[in-house]
């Protein structure tokens, strides 16, 4: 959860954690995996086929729960970072937020890394990968012992950007101060401009990393490098940098509000079913798949989303009820 002041206009802090929306990604990715391992790795292998055409197509894009969970994650670490540099909040101390985010992550997934280890044992490969695994450097490495967990290449892609936010909005303070230092304080609007500067840049950023992991060779090291993995995260940190700037600006305007709330919610439905209609029948992995456009699409749906309840939380200071409940909280507070 963000350190940063809330703003005066009125933010639930428990939703800022992104709880519910946690909640309903971590459900929408257990289901996934679970009828994956049922449906798809067993006899006669129909993959979604019983559940009829809409069931299936609906439940082959159910892995765009994790599309939230990153858009999230760009958000809510990115958020005390944009404060200060949009802002003029206190830094960030970054021995402190490493610390925050290491102890996050790296304890539980050690301790289950290591029940799996002697449970099922390393296998070729053996020392090095599970090293490897517990450095989370598991997708660059690959051998037996470093997909006993398979899917802790989401781990090892949050901790990539755990490293690179503070790289990021360092550079990004520097490029402000460049450009808006010899502007006077009566002719310019500083946060405005450290917040455009700041989108402009993140957009250059997106667009990198969507050509980084675009085409072949579909290796751990090309599709899950640092650049090649930014762009999931680039719509939440783009939502904290604009916040301090829009925030107060649609809480005073309803009119305005709801029609950015509108347009997000647009946005988030074409892009997902752009997104879904691009499926090719998954003759490659799912990971390998999600590139280029389809990449895009991805992406801008789960902005669009988090984007579209933001809206509604800086003007209304609440999220809808269908969200905002204990089971949902208590799933969002436990699934990462």
């Amino acid at each position: 959860m963000s350190k940063s002041p809330d703003p005066v206009y009125g933010v639930r802090t428990e939703f800022l954690a992104g709880d519910p929306l946690r909640g309903v990604g971590a459900m929408a990715i257990l289901a996934y995996h679970a009828l994956l391992v049922a449906l798809v790795h067993t006899p006669p292998r129909l993959g979604f086929a019983p559940f009829g055409p809409v069931g299936n197509r609906l439940l082959r894009d159910l892995p765009l729960g994790l599309a939230v969970f990153f858009c999230l994650s760009g958000y809510l670490i990115s958020r005390p970072f944009a404060y200060w540099l949009v802002a003029g909040e206190r830094r960030p101390a970054l021995g402190r937020y490493l610390k925050n985010r290491a102890l996050r992550i790296l304890p539980a997934f050690w301790v289950t890394y290591t029940v799996v280890l002697v449970w099922k044992g390393p296998g070729p490969g053996g020392l090095r990968g599970a090293l490897a695994t517990y450095g989370l450097a598991q997708s660059f490495y690959p051998t037996t012992a470093s997909y006993l967990i398979a899917q802790a290449w989401t781990v090892g892609v949050e901790a990539m950007f755990y490293l690179c936010i503070p790289i990021i909005f360092l550079a990004l303070a520097a490029v402000t101060r460049l450009l808006t230092r010899r502007r006077t304080p009566r002719d310019s609007q500083p946060e405005t401009a450290s917040s455009l500067t700041g989108l402009v840049i993140l957009a250059a950023l997106g667009l990198a990393s969507l050509v980084a992991r675009s085409g072949p060779p579909m290796t751990g090291l090309h599709l899950l490098n640092p650049l090649s993995a930014l762009y999931n995260f680039i719509p939440g940190m783009a939502l904290a940098i604009a916040e301090p700037v829009l925030a107060p600006i649609l809480h005073s305007r309803s009119v305005v509000s709801r029609l950015c709330e509108a347009a997000l919610w647009v946005l988030a439905l074409v892009a997902w079913a752009y997104y879904s209609y691009l499926w090719t029948g998954g003759a490659v992995s799912l990971l390998a798949y999600v590139q280029g456009t389809r990449a895009l699409a991805e992406t801008l749906g789960a902005g669009g989303l988090v984007g579209a309840l933001l809206v509604r939380q800086w003007r209304r200071g609440d999220a809808p009820r269908i969200l905002f409940n204990r089971p949902l909280r208590f799933l969002g507070q436990r699934s990462y």
